[in-house]
């Protein structure tokens, strides 16, 4: 809805639609391998365990959580991560281009670079440690309450996915000024 007051109105069914559709989308694929990749055991990049949920224990490692509250609370924050940059990219992409931008974030790019920051053994979290990444640090990474991992990922692709599919479709600002000042 949010989204939907900042777009032309002519816009806001397309946007309300990818929203629901990112939605669904990214809950699949986050329960598919999003949540394995993110959250299971395997080595510093990728997690390896825990695909479909299968395997999954009655509660997350050690916090006690039941395993499916741990899952939707994270779910929250992969679709908050896609959405953010589906927000900026109204106007300047079609469904289909929004499509394949949310199964990319959602399904690889989002749940590999959390495994890093908060996965049990993630090159992130290890780092510092003896036997981790740069262990002369003597500290490891700390997120503050998910700020770094999921506005960072969404911050960074806003960009380009504003300015991406218009120069390559020769609508970006600067080839308007072009043609403006050169075209006949």
């Amino acid at each position: 809805m949010l989204e939907a007051g900042f777009c032309r109105s002519r816009e806001t069914v397309n946007v309300l639609m990818e929203c629901i559709v990112d939605t669904c989308l990214c809950g699949l694929l986050f329960y598919a391998w999003g949540f394995a990749f993110m959250f299971s055991h395997g080595n510093g990049l990728i997690g390896l365990n825990w695909f479909f949920l299968q395997g999954a224990p009655a509660t997350y490692e050690s916090s006690g959580v039941a395993f499916l509250a741990f899952w939707l609370f994270q779910f929250a924050f992969a679709d908050t991560c896609s959405t953010i940059t589906s927000g900026a990219m109204i106007g300047r992409t079609g469904f289909i281009g929004d499509l394949l931008y949310s199964f990319g974030v959602s399904g690889f790019i989002y749940p590999i670079i959390g495994h890093w920051a908060w996965g049990p053994d993630g090159f992130l979290v290890t780092m510092g440690s003896k036997d981790g990444f740069l262990p002369f640090l003597g500290t490891g990474f700390h997120d503050f309450a998910g700020s770094t991992v999921v506005h960072t990922i969404g911050g960074i692709h806003c960009p380009g996915g504003c300015d991406c599919p218009r120069a390559a479709f020769g609508s970006s600002v600067q080839a308007r000024r072009w043609r403006a000042n050169v075209a006949p």
